[in-house]
């Protein structure tokens, strides 16, 4: 099965390989999944969340130019929230400053404004 086969199938609104490596963009209730090497029976080598699909693909985009995956919310696979601006913290952590592992170069809340959340359940329901 192709990427495009797995990606349609699986509700994927996006897919695109660079190298050796696919990905595919699903989306969720109020967010969407950016998959690494998304496999047919569901499965993926890794997961980062994001806003929406805009935010995701800039990401990719600049995953294609530099090898570095920016912009995420939440990189599910090393299970590390980006919360309070740039602070990455580990699940189960108090998310407050001096809790952080360590800062990133972007910021989530300013993300959020720019990106704003998908609701897919807003879009189902809206008449």
């Amino acid at each position: 099965m192709g990427l495009q086969e797995i990606c349609d199938s699986a509700g994927g609104v996006w897919c695109d390989s660079t190298g050796d490596e696919d990905f595919m963009i699903v989306p969720l209730a109020f967010h969407v999944s950016l998959l690494l090497n998304p496999h047919q029976s569901g499965g993926n080598e890794q997961r980062w969340c994001y806003h929406n699909a805009d935010s995701a693909k800039r990401a990719f985009d600049h995953y294609k130019e530099t090898g570095k995956m920016r912009f995420w919310k939440k990189d599910h696979t090393a299970d590390i929230s980006i919360a309070c601006g740039n602070l990455a913290f580990n699940a189960g952590v108090r998310q407050v400053a001096g809790q952080e592992l360590y800062e990133v170069d972007w910021n989530v809340d300013e993300l959020a404004n720019e990106y704003p959340y998908v609701n897919v359940f807003d879009r189902m329901f809206a008449r």
